[in-house]
């Protein structure tokens, strides 16, 4: 190839470069969402947003969360016969977090995944969640967790609640493992 078309492409490349405006990105943050052949029906999602307050596209979603716009799509659209598992990352979320409509297990950070307010899955009849590595921190007033079909807790920590887990009428909470202090009721 001669100098000259070489000469060519690469004035092409900058050309286009300044003519094309650059696509504008609202979150810098990789998505991926892999399909894993397994014996059962699953589907696991590693979504890492950091703390609740990043908004997910201040244009489209209303100044909400994205994990609040992950959770509301899976109440709509959802299949109640998989299990999604959230991974968090070691970060405290100001607030609460609700899941309601789909079965969904929460793994926090061994590092520490915190949250401030009230976690409320409301699954229907669908099954228990798991729930792991993941602290509760109230203010003394409330509840920590509140699952309508029950949930198993492994190394999770309550701290500060009128009810550290609660189960719903007729369901059971199952701790592994847990930290329960400064409560008024732990399960």
């Amino acid at each position: 190839m001669s100098w000259i078309v070489k000469l060519g492409k690469k004035g092409k490349k900058i050309v286009k470069k300044i003519i094309t405006p650059a696509e504008k990105h609202y979150v810098g943050y990789t998505r991926r969402i892999e399909r894993v052949k397994t014996g059962e029906r699953i589907c696991a999602m590693t979504f890492d947003d950091g703390p609740m307050g990043l908004p997910a596209s201040p244009d489209r979603f209303e100044g909400k969360t994205l994990t609040d716009v992950l959770l509301d799509t899976l109440a709509h659209e959802a299949d109640r016969k998989s299990v999604y598992i959230l991974q968090l990352p070691a970060v405290t979320y100001e607030g609460g977090l609700t899941m309601k409509n789909f079965c969904c297990d929460l793994i926090g950070s061994e590092s520490g995944t915190t949250f401030t307010g009230t976690v409320t899955i409301t699954t229907r009849g669908i099954h228990p969640s798991n729930i792991t590595n993941v602290r509760f921190v109230g203010d003394g007033t409330g509840i920590g967790l509140s699952a309508s079909e029950g949930a198993f807790l492994h190394r999770c920590t309550f701290e500060n609640w009128e009810i550290g887990a609660y189960g719903g009428l007729g369901s059971w909470v199952n701790a592994t493992g847990c930290t329960f202090r400064g409560n008024d009721v732990g399960l």
